[in-house]
């Protein structure tokens, strides 16, 4: 219902979206996201659909390892797709993040054939396989804790800036 829902709200008020009564009934939906187009604020539909995909896969193809890496790469590359094609978020850094992080994910299944076996694959070129994986693994963690933090210190900036812009306005007010 809620695949369906996602989807059907955006499409059936696809002239309201900038409407200031819709974005305050339906705020969540739009929050962060660009309203130009009514594919950008699918957005939400499509992440969820690839998770429901990637629970598909994994629940029904556990037993079939090369399937199920080819499929998450399938997967992340269609979302790869949809995020440099629709650019959904207002800020360009969450996009860039969003390509960044589904080309990392790619990455990680690539290695993962690596890992899988040792039938063919001689164990120092699984080694390197293994610190590969764990290099994009930390530089994708690194890269989103400095953008979460920078994005926090942004909001606290403008908030003090709020602040101080009410309290002044008060103070004025008073006299």
């Amino acid at each position: 219902m809620w695949l369906f829902m996602s989807a059907y709200l955006p499409i059936y008020h696809r002239n309201e979206l900038t409407n200031p009564n819709f974005i305050e009934k339906y705020g969540s939906f739009s929050d962060g996201y660009k309203t130009t187009y009514v594919t950008q604020f699918l957005y939400l539909s499509f992440f969820t659909i690839r998770r429901y995909s990637l629970v598909i896969v994994l629940v029904f193809f556990s037993d079939q390892r090369y399937f199920m890496i080819i499929a998450f790469m399938v997967i992340y590359s269609v979302q790869l797709a949809y995020a440099i094609a629709v650019a959904p978020f207002d800020e360009k850094v969450t996009n860039a993040t969003m390509v960044f992080n589904e080309i990392c994910f790619i990455l990680l299944h690539y290695t993962m054939f690596f890992l899988m076996t040792t039938t063919f694959i001689d164990p120092a070129d699984q080694w390197t396989a293994g610190t590969a994986a764990l290099c994009i693994i930390v530089i994708q963690f690194g890269l989103n804790f400095v953008l979460l933090i920078r994005g926090m210190l942004i909001q606290t900036r403008l908030n003090k800036k709020l602040f101080s812009l009410r309290t002044k306005n008060e103070k004025v007010a008073k006299r």
